[in-house]
């Protein structure tokens, strides 16, 4: 897991073995930065997607259990220890069972709904579930790669 800002990246090929039926969280951690403030402090001039509607992109990387998956988009105002303790979820989508390498969704972002960190849960239907994700954020809905910089 990492702290990042230079791209929406929130996983890649992260890896989804022994996750629990209450969630968990995975990948990384978006900083946003403080209202109104970039990551550094500084006066923020842009925001995500300058306003525009941000899309949650999911991606199999390779092929899920037999079990379904709930990823959910999570943000939160503080960190715990590196952790989001109290976030608050956003967005979902479900991916189904045996889902296949390859298979993708997508879901809007509620405007105005993200707070300083942003970071994804995953809920298995079953505490034993396997496979791997890719997942980003984008101003293009079904986008086809991860981003290489931030949207501007």
């Amino acid at each position: 897991m990492a702290i990042i800002d230079s791209k929406l990246e929130l996983c890649d090929a992260q890896t989804l073995a022994s996750t629990t039926t209450s969630g968990v969280h995975i990948g990384n951690i978006i900083d946003l930065g403080a209202a109104g403030k970039d990551g550094w402090g500084n006066a923020l001039v842009e925001s995500i997607g300058e306003g525009g509607q941000i899309y949650m992109n999911v991606n199999v990387n390779t092929v899920l259990s037999a079990h379904s998956h709930r990823v959910q988009l999570a943000t939160d105002s503080a960190l715990a220890s590196s952790a989001m303790a109290s976030a608050t979820i956003i967005a979902e989508v479900l991916l189904p069972a045996s889902s296949p390498a390859g298979h993708r969704a997508t879901i809007s972002v509620p405007t105005g709904g993200l707070l300083r960190y942003v970071q994804i849960k995953d809920v298995s239907s079953n505490n034993s579930a396997t496979g791997k994700l890719d997942v980003w954020l984008s101003d293009n809905p079904g986008d086809s790669q991860i981003p290489t910089a931030a949207l501007k």
